[in-house]
């Protein structure tokens, strides 16, 4: 049987009939209809019929849909609003009162106050709506891959296989059930992504009107998505110069390497670095300062001088080239292909109406949020402008200070798919483009696709390793394009599978089952052996309880190894015996499927089990679930004593966020920076550093209870140590692993990644990576902030009641 005549969608051929269960036919339906006829069954309904229309594809999205609906929008409300979230949820309850909402770069766009707000006027204001929004915003994420189904794209079984890894992914996962910012943007720059590559397949009014509009959306978000637009600007301009004027790339590359010579230069002769960003709150005059400066600057007015004189021959070039008599567009772009990148921009620059659509859709979108409905004109500048300032400065500031590697150290611990895959894949590309290198890749859709994913993943990783601050949060931004590479690759092997006869087809399977199951097994009896054997007693190590290795280990360490060992060859006698392509389809099948089960477990730890316990690099900082069960408390006594919620509450500045979200319920609630000399409210709430003797003393007539109100996990024990940073502000910080002072060069930094890859060597350093990244066990407690609430010896009677109520 030729194997051409397979290439048909596996998804056409599975059909339902009816209620019972689904068939396998090359015509459905044609054997619908015999069916029907030769049983002389009455005509179908409207609704039998759409059933038999059902396939098998649309199943699967709607079980996608129900799974993305259900883990992004239960238990929503459970844990306790981070410090951000309680800014976040605090000022867009402020805008649903009624009180107004003016932009400030500080907390990034302003979609989320208005989309919170709207959500707090049509369901209430509670922990769980404050979040909903991202949760939808979620499942929308999860669903987008359906737009890159087509075989220019992602392939149904591409588009599938991202949305699944989209829905199972624990960083995508958590930040969906977390208000900030990052969610939102992720969706409109898929949205952005979606229309580009959809455009370049087959233009069409539609994705130039959705991809303009995409711009306005999402630039009212964050301000990364500035990096998401110069990308791909710079993306689709190379393949657009490589089309049209190949020696632009080279100019580009010289004006490059011109700049750093330039700047080494201005370096070495002492010239100081580039001036401060007045980020905080600066005035006009401030403005016009530092922009004055930097114009004069010796390193910006080389970076601009070079970008000019680059400018300058290129457009040269360009007229020098357009034949006589032509437009521009049609002189310097109508040459091209027109299936070619530059002959699909050409054809995008005719369509003004289109372009003029999306600018009033994109343009509405920004100037009625950033002006707030037009009650904030000024925040047509602090969105653009402001928002770019505000954000470079910040960066300076290195709020966090985490290291270079920190994204490095931080993937691999949940993202194992998108990590291997993304490796995996991106060497594939790389191959295939290689060996195809004399053809033109741009008729190759499918590579153009997964080639813009892989460069948006790897320019964001580096941007984000560059900049001075580094969040957690923000890894949805790379790992995005991390997964849609990796889904593109599953499609890629699941339509080369479905390409072959529907016996190979069976063999296969069969081979995965043997052979797949038996590898599988093998690598979980390794994984089961190595917790068996890493969970030793604790012993007290330099001052904390560090888990030890098992002492009964029959043989020592080295055994828990040999079962992955033993799958190791049984990967390379399938490769052997079958061929590499299908040896590895085989052992990828079986890893894949471990590393799933390991990564749900993970996502579920994340976002269920343990969310308000920072364990884990993601959470970074929680608020405590004791504030949770104090706030219902202090509402208890205020029905008790006032009926209502009118009971007077003073808190400290120090402990304001989250408390301004949690008390705003509570009219009679107090803000203060300074402990009155006589306190007489029925219950004061302070951090723990802020009560000195003197304020102890004036709170003698209260009795206090003491609660973390925010932990973070112990950062400079669980990672830091890892390699030297010499970018880090403060110095004891940077070297974490020996005495050696600063200054450090770069083979200080590789000698010490050195040093952390050697230390592998020790079993005990093996067990204590994998308690961490498995059961999240750390060498280090977990640090806190304190606060202290104080009830009036008249209240303690009742409060006390209820406190130990709850507690029971």
């Amino acid at each position: 049987m030729c194997k051409n005549q397979h290439r048909h969608n596996v998804f056409d051929k599975f059909t339902f009939t009816g209620p019972g269960p689904v068939t396998f036919s090359a015509h459905p339906e044609a054997s619908a209809e015999t069916s029907s006829s030769s049983a002389g069954i009455p005509d179908e309904t409207r609704i039998t019929r759409a059933l038999r229309s059902v396939r098998l594809n649309h199943l699967i999205w709607l079980m996608i849909l129900l799974l993305a609906a259900l883990s992004r929008l239960w238990d929503l409300g459970s844990r306790a609003l981070h410090h951000d979230e309680s800014l976040h949820t605090y000022y867009s309850w402020v805008f649903s009162e009624g009180l107004g909402y003016v932009h400030h770069p500080m907390m990034h766009g302003p979609f989320l106050f208005h989309i919170n707000a709207l959500s707090y006027l049509l369901f209430g204001d509670s922990d769980y709506t404050s979040r909903l929004t991202a949760a939808v915003f979620g499942i929308v994420l999860v669903m987008l891959p359906w737009l890159l189904r087509g075989r220019a794209f992602l392939g149904m079984w591409g588009a599938m296989a991202t949305s699944s890894l989209i829905l199972v992914s624990p960083s995508l996962l958590y930040y969906s059930r977390f208000i900030r910012h990052d969610i939102f943007a992720i969706v409109g720059a898929m949205l952005l992504f979606i229309a580009v590559v959809r455009y370049l397949e087959k233009p069409a009014s539609r994705w130039i009107i959705l991809a303009v509009a995409s711009v306005g959306f999402v630039v009212t978000t964050h301000e990364i998505t500035f990096v998401n637009l110069a990308l791909l600007a710079a993306f689709t301009g190379a393949l657009i110069a490589w089309r049209v004027l190949p020696a632009a790339l080279g100019i580009v590359a010289g004006s490059v390497i011109l700049f750093l010579v330039v700047r080494a230069i201005l370096s070495a002769a002492g010239v100081q670095s580039v001036p401060e960003i007045p980020w905080e709150d600066p005035d006009t005059g401030q403005v016009i300062d530092y922009l004055a400066r930097s114009v004069i600057h010796p390193v910006i007015a080389s970076a601009i001088a070079i970008g000019l004189l680059a400018l300058v021959a290129i457009a040269w070039l360009l007229e020098r080239q357009r034949p006589s008599g032509t437009s521009r567009i049609d002189g310097t772009l109508g040459l091209a292909d027109p299936g070619s990148t530059a002959g699909r921009f050409a054809t995008a620059l005719r369509d003004g109406r289109a372009w003029g659509i999306g600018a009033i859709i994109g343009g509405s979108i920004f100037g009625l949020l950033y002006t707030s409905m037009f009650s904030n004109i000024g925040g047509l500048g602090s969105g653009t402008l402001g928002a770019i300032g505000y954000w470079l400065g910040q960066h300076d500031v290195q709020r966090g200070e985490q290291p270079w590697f920190y994204y490095l150290v931080l993937t691999p611990q949940y993202e194992y798919l998108a990590v291997l895959g993304t490796l995996s894949v991106s060497a594939g590309l790389a191959v295939w483009a290689w060996r195809h290198r004399q053809e033109n890749l741009e008729q190759h859709r499918r590579f153009i696709t997964l080639a813009l994913a892989v460069w948006w993943a790897l320019v964001m990783f580096l941007v984000l390793s560059w900049a001075g601050e580094k969040m957690p949060w923000l890894i949805v931004h790379f790992l995005l394009p991390m997964l849609i590479v990796t889904g593109g690759g599953i499609g890629l092997v699941c339509e080369w599978v479905e390409s072959h006869s529907r016996e190979w087809r069976r063999e296969l399977a069969g081979r995965v089952l043997r052979w797949g199951g038996a590898i599988a097994l093998l690598f979980a009896s390794s994984f089961l052996l190595i917790n068996w054997a890493s969970s030793g007693p604790f012993v007290e190590i330099e001052g904390q309880l560090q888990r030890t290795i098992r002492d009964d280990i029959p043989g020592g360490w080295w055994i828990v190894f040999i079962p992955a060992i033993v799958a190791i060859g049984l990967i390379v006698a399938a490769v052997i015996r079958y061929g590499s392509r299908s040896g590895l389809t085989i052992a990828s099948a079986a890893i894949g499927c471990l590393l799933l089960v390991l990564q749900v477990n993970a996502g579920w730890n994340l976002s269920y089990r343990d969310g308000d316990v920072p364990r884990d690099m993601l959470i970074y900082v929680q608020t405590s679930p004791d504030l949770h069960e104090a706030v219902g408390q202090l509402e208890q006594l205020s029905h008790k004593h006032t009926g209502g919620m009118d009971l007077t509450i003073h808190y400290s500045g120090a402990t304001q966020w989250p408390l301004n979200w949690y008390f705003r319920d509570f009219d009679q609630r107090v803000l203060f920076h300074q402990l009155a000399e006589a306190p007489t409210a029925p219950v004061i709430i302070m951090a723990i550093n802020e009560v000195g003797e003197s304020e102890a003393e004036r709170l003698e007539n209260y009795t206090m209870y003491e609660m973390p109100l925010r932990w973070w996990i112990p950062e400079d024990q669980t990672y830091r140590g890892f390699a030297i940073a010499p970018e880090v502000r403060t110095e004891w910080r940077q070297n974490l692993q020996t005495d050696d002072p600063p200054p450090y060069s770069i083979f200080d930094v590789i000698g010490s990644i050195g040093r952390s890859a050697a230390s592998l060597r020790d079993p005990g350093q093996q067990a204590s990576l994998f308690r961490l990244i498995v059961h999240r066990e750390l060498s280090a407690p977990i640090g806190s902030y304190t606060m202290r609430v104080y009830v009036h010896d008249d209240y303690r009677q009742d409060f006390e009641r209820i406190r130990y109520a709850d507690s029971v």
